[in-house]
């Protein structure tokens, strides 16, 4: 199990592993493409066809169950790198004191740090540099449950504690201020609701004739499941680059990738043709 933080990382890895059974899965391809690879691994789990090597991102912490022999990670946060740890000789049955081996690369770069470090108000919270100085206690050595939960206090530490306190107590506050009545129009709370969803869907360039004919028929959840879904930053960033355009089908508004300069395949998914853009998807 290879783990990168972001999708550029992870596809330029997959390209370079010399073996013909392996996978990639991350967040840019769409709802068909990727049901199809999260089918793929679990029922090649438990067959003697399992995947040698899975490339992934965050995707992978999530819903899979995932049994392999060791795993090369990005450095990342203690809670992801637990969840990362815990696709590592889950189901097997093993004899006492055995483990599976994890490796952790130590470098951070500027894509990582913008993911998994925080600023509050008041503070700035390096959660990677906490994480190393946790995990170099165990280097070589087993590192269990009561550990990782020690690991935990530690990087999300009584300062982290009292920031997140701050806020709820700000958002209890206004819920206990707030006066619902029904049918009326809550616009600023409506518009603080949809940013906790940041991301903007895009169709592909070489499945627009698809995306036309489930429109053409009507059959609109197909089509929504032909687009990849971008966070709204990545989306600007291509937008104001020319990678991606709008256009209308059937009265529908529609961002359009540029086949020129982003590529679509269903074993990478959405990728960067120009390998020397520093931006990652």
């Amino acid at each position: 199990l290879i783990v990168w933080n972001t999708i550029k990382k992870a596809q330029q890895i997959y390209d370079k592993i010399d073996c013909s059974n392996k996978i990639l899965l991350h967040s840019a391809f769409n709802v068909v493409d990727r049901s199809k690879i999260e089918n793929k691994i679990i029922k090649h789990e438990n067959s003697n066809d399992k995947i040698q090597v899975l490339v992934g991102t965050q995707a992978i912490e999530v819903s899979l169950d995932l049994d392999y022999d060791c795993c090369y990670s990005e450095i990342a946060s203690i809670d992801s790198l637990i969840q990362r740890f815990g696709r590592v000789f889950r189901n097997r049955k093993r004899q006492k004191g055995e483990y599976g081996d994890v490796h952790v690369f130590t470098e951070a770069d500027r894509a990582t740090s913008f993911i998994y470090n925080e600023e509050s108000e008041d503070q700035k919270y390096n959660f990677l540099d906490l994480t190393l100085q946790f995990l170099k206690k165990f280097n070589g050595k087993p590192l269990d449950y009561k550990s990782i939960c020690s690991g935990v206090d530690e990087v999300y530490n009584v300062f982290y504690k009292k920031s997140i306190l701050k806020t709820l107590s700000k958002a209890s506050n206004r819920i206990e201020n707030l006066v619902l009545k029904p049918m009326a129009d809550y616009e600023e709370e409506s518009k603080l609701y949809f940013e906790q969803f940041d991301g903007i869907k895009i169709l592909p360039s070489l499945l627009s004739d698809q995306y036309y004919d489930y429109i053409e028929s009507q059959r609109f959840i197909d089509a929504d499941n032909l687009l990849v879904n971008l966070s709204e930053r990545k989306l600007f960033n291509y937008y104001r680059k020319n990678y991606i355009y709008k256009m209308q089908v059937k009265g529908r508004n529609i961002f359009m990738a540029d086949e020129s300069m982003l590529g679509y395949s269903k074993q990478k998914g959405l990728y960067l043709k120009d390998s020397s853009d520093y931006n990652f998807i």
